[in-house]
């Protein structure tokens, strides 16, 4: 049985421990914790720039005050136009139209024969560019469609 006076102090150990214990768990996860912040806020300002513009509309590809900076919403839609397959199989004259005119005399990707620009990188840190590139077999139709980084 513990005697009066230490009792309090058993109690001032216990809630040493428990804020200690507190302590090094807050020092230990707040690491994890901003760079969550980091990713989320990052997160949010994708979605901020891509509202309204994550299905493809041909109308807003070829718009020249949306393609730029600040929105390049052309990375916004490009999953879109993928995924849906739009471009295998079409002829280069209706992807042309589909797309507007491709990037001219920018000297990346030789072996493609269509290249548009989509915007930075979609990536925590942005380096690079995003580009859609398409390849045309013999008969002058998109044979592949991807994206690349320069």
């Amino acid at each position: 049985m513990q005697s009066p006076s230490q009792k309090p102090r058993t109690n001032l150990l216990k809630r040493i421990l428990i804020f200690t214990t507190l302590g090094a768990g807050l020092a230990v996860s707040f690491p994890f914790l901003a760079f969550g912040a980091l990713l989320a806020q990052d997160g949010w300002s994708e979605w901020q720039r891509c509202r309204g513009y994550t299905q493809f509309n041909a109308e807003a590809w070829q718009e020249t005050t949306l393609i730029s900076a600040p929105r390049h919403v052309r990375s916004c839609m490009v999953d879109d136009l993928l995924a849906q397959g739009l471009l295998t199989g079409q002829k280069q004259a209706d992807v042309k139209v589909l797309l507007g005119e491709p990037e001219s005399e920018i000297g990346y990707f030789p072996e493609y024969d269509l290249v548009y620009h989509l915007g930075p990188e979609r990536s925590f840190i942005s380096m690079d560019s995003e580009w859609l590139v398409l390849k045309l077999d013999s008969s002058g139709q998109v044979s592949e469609a991807k994206l690349v980084t320069d």
